[in-house]
């Protein structure tokens, strides 16, 4: 079984070891350490990154029957003893990400009842998945009191416990243990097991924020960000809100107010236009009826517009007349009124590869056709 160097010393970040075993797979190859620092995929984390020996890069890492298999860029000489090397900034942010999510898990379940039943640590997201909807109110109590045990800078405790003291503690678990009982402790907040890396306190979190919350399996789904990711995602946000408050010339709170009155402008600019738009289609449809033409394409795809029209343009109804909008590349939407428009749409649909349906005065659809084949198709029926 692999030693577990990282499970002792989270801040580790350079060691060595002797190469135990070396096997290709495709162009990969996975290689063996008596010891290594490396945390391997578990526990919904992903696996620390880094080099071995200063040339040959841990691309993942996995654990299997006790022993870490390290997937790696190119071989290394068995027997050889090598130097490894972790992406420590990585593996500190992880170690964020992960402490943070115990404080937040264990004010979660003290507060509100909650069971943690799912979690994932990549470079990018952390998500945390609660037994039980919680509501806006409850997710600012929620990271407000997380973020009071962050700032008190309490000591992060890593330990095994004696069966006696595992029998007398009170701790999380998100699955059954098959392995020794690991319990990462923070005082008066959490105790959990876990077997991953964590920081020594948790003043080295920074900052704990909830990003984003949503329904999951009857209870929420939570998406946070810790420390330097937390910071970096607050930046963002106030270069975003910088340039819009410049962009609108305003201050930061009359940007609510602001894009309110600019909706309400768009919305009453969008009806304007659609009107116009309905209006050019009739006086187009009038124009081409008195041309003696029965199709006519449209710039709007406004249905109730394009209906309209189309009814217009067939006249008396003696012969079925289409509107249609859109392009060769995208196939057109059409409405198709007057005549036999049963008879005149089985025929079209099968010939013009289209769909949709209505009754004997307007029929709705779209066709994949290319404009010269429906121009053709009105002219020759």
């Amino acid at each position: 079984m692999t030693t577990c160097l990282y499970d002792s010393d989270a801040y580790l970040s350079r060691f060595t070891a002797r190469v135990v075993s070396v096997a290709q797979d495709a162009d990969q190859w996975d290689i063996v350490l008596d010891r290594t620092a490396f945390f391997p995929e578990q526990g919904g984390q992903t696996a620390d990154t880094g080099t071995l020996d200063g040339r040959v890069r841990v691309l993942d890492a996995h654990i299997r029957d006790g022993v870490i298999h390290h997937l790696c860029d190119g071989p290394l000489d068995v027997g050889a003893t090598v130097e490894g090397a972790l992406d420590f900034s990585r593996r500190f942010s992880h170690m964020q990400q992960h402490t943070g999510e115990h404080i937040l898990s264990g004010h979660c379940a003290r507060m509100f009842g909650c069971r943690n039943v799912g979690f994932h640590l990549s470079d990018h997201i952390v998500t945390v998945d609660y037994d039980r909807p919680l509501d806006e109110a409850q997710l600012d109590a929620l990271v407000n009191e997380a973020n009071r045990s962050v700032w008190d800078d309490l000591p992060v405790r890593c330990w095994y416990p004696t069966d006696d003291e595992a029998e007398a503690l009170h701790y999380r678990c998100k699955k059954e243990i098959l392995s020794r009982l690991r319990i990462v402790s923070i005082p008066g907040v959490d105790d959990c097991a876990c077997c991953a890396p964590h920081v020594r306190r948790t003043g080295e979190v920074g900052l704990i924020s909830i990003e984003s919350a949503a329904r999951y399996k009857g209870g929420v789904r939570l998406s946070i960000l810790c420390g330097r990711r937390a910071l970096a995602a607050a930046q963002a946000r106030q270069r975003l809100l910088a340039q819009l408050t410049r962009r609108m010339t305003c201050g930061e709170d009359e940007l609510p107010q602001i894009l309110d009155k600019r909706d309400a402008e768009l919305r009453g600019l969008k009806q304007r236009a659609a009107r116009l738009q309905a209006e050019v289609l009739a006086l187009g449809a009038d124009a081409a009826r008195a041309r003696g033409e029965r199709c006519l394409r449209a710039e709007t795809q406004d249905m109730q517009a394009m209906a309209q029209a189309a009814v217009r343009l067939a006249g008396d109804g003696a012969c079925t007349a289409g509107v249609f909008a859109g392009s060769d590349d995208e196939g057109y939407s059409f409405c198709l009124a007057g005549g036999d428009l049963t008879t005149f749409f089985s025929a079209f649909r099968t010939t013009l590869n289209a769909r949709g349906g209505g009754d004997d005065q307007l029929i709705r659809g779209k066709t994949a056709a290319g404009w010269p084949e429906i121009a053709a198709w009105f002219e020759h029926h």
